[in-house]
């Protein structure tokens, strides 16, 4: 071999070996680390929501008397005792109950609701509460995560989806025009059958923000069926000291992403934000309409 091929050789081997010596050989290139980024730029390039269109789909509930007992979903909006739900579940209750202790069956009465006259959110009044979860009035984008907690069929359960549309809402005498509507991608635990009785449950963000309040799933679509956040804010320009506003979410952002959002959910009812809500049927509870 002549001189000039063994020198390349050299130089050849000398290049490979400084290579391993740096550990890039055979190695994949970094893929970034999702539950390390910021949240707010996993949908920066998605469209934003369009606003509110006549053409938007229409999403109609028979109203049918409730007969029996029912239960929902309810978060902390104040740590002084200030809930929030949907209207809906309140509807014919002669007792609302927030079950603080699920095991015992302990809970506390709600001593007054607020209702919004055109949507489906009501506020409740009691006392105590967890770590308060904060709506946020911001830019939705489609496509983006909505992580819906509460306790479907009575029991702990979540759901994600994604934002696809805005639509209507239409249930009994209430209309609401800012609906938002979400295709259910995932539930947890699986066995889930329905999401009834997560009505009045948040919808958060991937930062743990609320963007909502979940109202109705269909079937049919595979929707869930979100308001969004105005009606609660309504409500709580209504009645002065009802909102602590916040600046952080008790969630850690890194919680809530595809593989682990249950235990988010988990993390939330355990600490009282989210707990379930259970009407004993029959009239009395006192209740206003808020005058929005």
């Amino acid at each position: 071999m002549r001189a000039l091929d063994w020198i390349l050789v050299i130089l050849l081997l000398i290049g490979i070996a400084f290579l391993f010596a740096n550990g890039k050989v055979n190695e994949e290139p970094r893929r970034p680390d999702v539950i390390a980024m910021p949240m707010a730029d996993r949908f920066s390039d998605r469209p934003l929501l369009p606003r509110s269109d006549p053409r938007d789909p229409v999403f109609t509930v028979e109203v049918k008397p409730r007969t029996g007992d029912a239960t929902g979903t309810a978060f902390a909006i104040n740590l002084a005792g200030w809930w929030v739900t949907a209207a809906h579940v309140t509807e014919s209750c002669s007792e609302l109950l927030l079950v603080t202790e699920p095991i015992s069956r302990r809970a506390v009465r709600v001593d007054g609701v607020i209702e919004h006259d055109r949507a489906d959110v009501a506020l409740l009044r009691s006392r105590g509460g967890g770590p308060v979860l904060p709506p946020v009035a911001r830019d939705l984008r489609i496509g983006e995560d909505g992580f819906h907690v509460g306790f479907p069929r009575g029991r702990p359960g979540d759901a994600r989806s994604q934002l696809v549309q805005r639509g209507r809402w239409v249930r009994g005498e209430q209309t609401d025009d800012r609906v938002l509507a979400w295709v259910e991608r995932e539930r947890r635990p699986g066995e889930l059958d329905a999401l009834a009785g997560m009505s009045g449950g948040p919808v958060l963000d991937a930062q743990g923000r609320v963007v909502g309040v979940t109202i109705a799933t269909s079937t049919r679509r595979g929707y869930v069926v979100s308001t969004t956040n105005q009606p609660v804010f309504d409500l709580l320009g209504e009645v002065e000291g009802t909102w602590d506003r916040p600046e952080r979410t008790p969630l850690d952002a890194t919680q809530l992403v595809e593989d682990s959002f249950d235990r988010a959910g988990t993390a939330l009812r355990d600490q009282l934000s989210v707990v379930q809500l259970v009407c004993r049927y029959g009239p009395g509870v006192g209740r206003r309409r808020g005058r929005i």
